[in-house]
């Protein structure tokens, strides 16, 4: 949600449809199937406006040796103490792809669980990025669209779509509020030169 003018609630909306997910404590993880995507709510403010958004990326269950050989050489030993446990990939805002357990990536929130699961094929697209610098675009290039990416093969945001419109409609209300002013000054030219 975006909301501005105080805590009334008025000037909210939000970035978030709760389609097809479903909420998942981190205690209980374990259940999910391996190349799940995973998200959890965050909330940005920026001035006077909080931003709500989820930050996604792919469970990929527990780190095996086998996975980690899929990690770039120079990055295994950064990473060898998660073998074992349950972690998943993400897409940071820094661009970086990063390789954390499920209670790092988490934070204390609960896990929110989109569509269906691509088990090995997912874990191996994501696990494959970790440590590569990706351009990060809210719009264009979000973590949304590298989990979707990773999980589905194409790269999809909800998130990134609904910015995306809303920026238009910014550029498009601020053109018109210049238009209007513009056509307002040109009138009352036009009246002074009249005299």
């Amino acid at each position: 949600s975006f909301c501005g003018g105080g805590s009334s609630g008025r000037g909210c909306f939000t970035l978030d449809m709760r389609n097809s997910r479903d909420l998942v404590r981190v205690e209980d993880a374990e259940e999910l199937p391996a190349g799940t995507q995973v998200s959890v709510e965050e909330s940005r403010k920026t001035g006077v406006t909080s931003v709500h958004v989820r930050h996604h990326g792919v469970y990929i269950a527990r780190l095996s040796n086998e996975m980690l050989e899929q990690v770039s050489q120079g990055l295994r030993s950064r990473y060898e103490s998660l073998v074992g446990k349950r972690c998943v990939v993400h897409l940071k805002g820094s661009g970086k792809v990063a390789l954390h357990t499920v209670e790092e990536f988490a934070q204390d929130r609960p896990l929110s669980r989109h569509g269906a699961e691509a088990g090995a094929d997912a874990v191996m697209r994501a696990i494959s990025q970790v440590g590569h610098e990706l351009q990060f675009d809210h719009v264009k290039h979000n973590c949304e669209h590298f989990a979707t990416a990773c999980v589905t093969g194409k790269k999809v945001s909800e998130q990134g779509e609904r910015a995306r419109v809303l920026q238009e409609q910014a550029a498009c209300a601020a053109g018109t509020a210049v238009s209007i002013v513009g056509f307002v000054g040109m009138l009352l030219l036009r009246l002074a030169f009249r005299r």
